[in-house]
């Protein structure tokens, strides 16, 4: 009887856990969770949202430079006198730009030219020199709806004080205008006129003189003087091409017109 009761209070009275030891245990659980999720948290922010990697080797990114055209005013004002620069041909001679003669179109040298007859503005235009004829029309606004294109060659090379002509259709590229007297006498005496300009004496010829030949201004008219003077008479037309400003398109346009006596 007295040892059941003794067993009895010892249960009653058995000590249970401690409420200060309860509570830091209760904190390291909530600490190990809250760790626990923020590590979870940044492992997926990075899975889904990796950084951005910098260029391999070291290589700068390029920055692109927006240059402004500028306003109206920066704009020179239109007239009938315009410069044209040309495309710079390619190593191999290839390019959409009028060919260089003798280095010159490269060092900025420059050919006032008129542009008259069947263009759409016509006017005074510098092009390089070794510029082509269809150059010019371009700059004159191209071929008027009459024109005759196939009466001249828009291949030939443009010459300093040259006045070039588009013909319109119907006309002749480069007949000469007669006078009233002239037109009068023919026909008193029942001869055509000629239209076949007498041949020039590149040799003798002062600049007036060689400015009655196609395509040769007063530019062109004093080299090819400076040129005679320097190195003396011509020969044959070969040594014409020698003159800066003379290509193988012009002298294909002097050769039934010059003589070397």
């Amino acid at each position: 009887m007295g040892s059941h009761e003794w067993a009895d209070q010892s249960a009653r009275i058995a000590p249970g856990p401690a409420p200060g030891r309860l509570r830091v245990l209760i904190g390291r659980s909530a600490a190990i969770v809250l760790i626990l999720g923020a590590l979870a948290w940044i492992s997926v922010s990075l899975l889904f949202n990796p950084p951005p990697r910098a260029p391999a080797g070291g290589q700068d990114i390029p920055l692109q430079v927006i240059e402004s055209t500028g306003g109206p005013e920066a704009q020179e004002a239109g007239g009938n006198t315009e410069t044209w620069d040309a495309p710079q041909e390619s190593a191999t001679g290839q390019g959409g730009g009028p060919r260089e003669s003798g280095g010159l179109a490269a060092s900025g040298a420059s050919a006032m030219v008129h542009m008259i007859g069947a263009v759409k503005n016509p006017g005074v235009y510098s092009l390089p020199l070794g510029s082509r004829v269809l150059d010019g029309v371009k700059l004159a606004g191209g071929l008027a709806k009459d024109a005759a294109p196939d009466a001249i060659n828009l291949a030939a090379e443009v010459n300093d004080g040259e006045q070039i002509r588009i013909p319109r259709r119907g006309e002749a590229a480069s007949a000469p205008t007669q006078g009233a007297d002239e037109e009068d006498s023919a026909e008193g005496n029942g001869t055509a006129p000629s239209s076949a300009p007498s041949k020039v004496n590149l040799n003798t010829a002062d600049a007036t003189g060689l400015q009655e030949l196609p395509g040769i201004g007063p530019a062109l008219s004093g080299r090819i003087i400076e040129f005679r003077d320097a190195n003396g008479p011509f020969r044959n037309l070969a040594e014409l091409d020698a003159v800066s400003g003379i290509g193988p398109a012009m002298m294909g346009n002097l050769k039934d017109l010059v003589v070397f006596e």
